[in-house]
């Protein structure tokens, strides 16, 4: 066995939770510590890890691909998105309106809407090309997982057809005016 085939196999960036989840963890680190910044182990902490470690990691990184923590290091707050989701019920426009930002946020999402745009192909297929892309065998259903799970629970809260609105590149109809809320919720998100 060679030196480069005994390493490791890292998988592309994914985020480890599905949104449902992933709010659940940031209404937790809001309620203790609102907007104020503070460390990638003060997250953890809150989460109720014991400090900082490989799984505490995963799960910060996911809520930052999300887009729901902003910032680098010790400078890490809940952002406007991440603010919305733990302040509002999912009946409210601004709760869906967050929901679609964040649903649209992990790089991973957006190469599965941009490659496939009329929906996912089998699974086969689809576990064939993201091998393909550098995904670990073991890394490919958990990746899955967050993105379908993800998509089930926008179509959820954001039920179809209620006023035609297409929310961006997550190919999914929602009451929530996103086109209306954009400027208000981007602007401040574009600054970080």
């Amino acid at each position: 066995m060679t030196e480069a085939s005994k390493k490791r196999q890292r998988s592309p960036n994914y985020p480890v939770l599905d949104l449902r989840e992933a709010i659940g963890k940031i209404e937790t680190i809001y309620s203790v510590q609102r907007k104020t910044p503070g460390s990638r182990e003060d997250f953890s902490r809150i989460l109720g890890y014991s400090g900082l470690n490989g799984t505490s990691g995963k799960v910060i990184s996911a809520l930052s691909k999300y887009g729901l923590l902003v910032g680098h290091g010790e400078n890490l707050r809940v952002s406007e998105v991440g603010e919305n989701l733990a302040l509002h019920r999912p009946e409210d426009d601004e709760f869906q309106q967050a929901l679609v930002l964040a649903a649209d946020s992990p790089a991973f999402f957006k190469e599965l809407n941009a490659a496939y745009p009329d929906g996912l192909p089998s699974e086969h297929t689809l576990r064939a090309n993201l091998i393909k892309k550098g995904f670990a065998d073991q890394a490919v259903l958990p990746a899955l997982e967050a993105y379908r799970n993800s998509k089930a629970y926008v179509e959820e809260v954001c039920p179809a057809g209620q006023n035609g609105d297409e929310l961006m590149e997550f190919h999914l109809l929602c009451p929530c005016r996103l086109h209306a809320a954009q400027s208000s919720l981007l602007t401040p998100l574009q600054a970080w």
